[in-house]
């Protein structure tokens, strides 16, 4: 009788909830490995739209080694008279390091006004739906549809579409 191969158990990846207090995206390329000659290939780009991001834990840590990193959440927003600052958010921090969660589900391990609240800075379409699909309280579900529709209405919502 043939013997199944013993294979490691996949291990269980993290997510961390990071926000984005400013208006724009911010692009953190990580660091790269050296290649072949001693040239450094860059490592990937982790894109944080406005409001919340879930990102991979093990990405974060490497993103917060950033000497630009650190000063986003270090800083707080000063007051300007852009017309594209949000006047709400002026005195936060631009980056802030929220709680780690299971990417697959990542309001399902946190207390539901928490998560109505996280909801509430969620600005990207497609991680709306997703996060909808696996919602199961009614308050947060619908939360979410509120959100979506909030964000369909106003085309000149932060990171519409993506």
């Amino acid at each position: 009788m043939p013997v199944e191969p013993k294979t490691a158990p996949v291990p269980k990846t993290t997510a961390v909830l990071v926000l984005n207090n400013r208006e724009a995206a911010h692009g953190i390329q990580l660091a790269g490995e050296k290649g072949a000659g001693g040239v450094i290939r860059p490592g990937p780009l982790l894109q944080l739209v406005p409001g919340w991001n879930i990102v991979d834990a093990v990405q974060w840590e490497a993103a917060k080694k950033n000497s630009m990193v650190q000063v986003y959440m270090r800083e707080r927003i000063a007051a300007s008279k852009a017309p594209e600052q949000n006047p709400e958010c002026v005195g936060k921090r631009m980056l802030v390091e929220g709680p780690v969660v299971d990417p697959s589900d990542p309001l399902g391990g946190m207390e539901q006004e928490k998560a109505v609240e996280i909801v509430g800075e969620i600005f990207v379409v497609k991680r709306l739906r997703h996060l909808l699909e696996t919602e199961k309280r009614p308050v947060v579900a619908q939360a979410l549809r509120d959100q979506l529709a909030a964000v369909d209405k106003n085309p000149g919502t932060k990171a519409r579409g993506i």
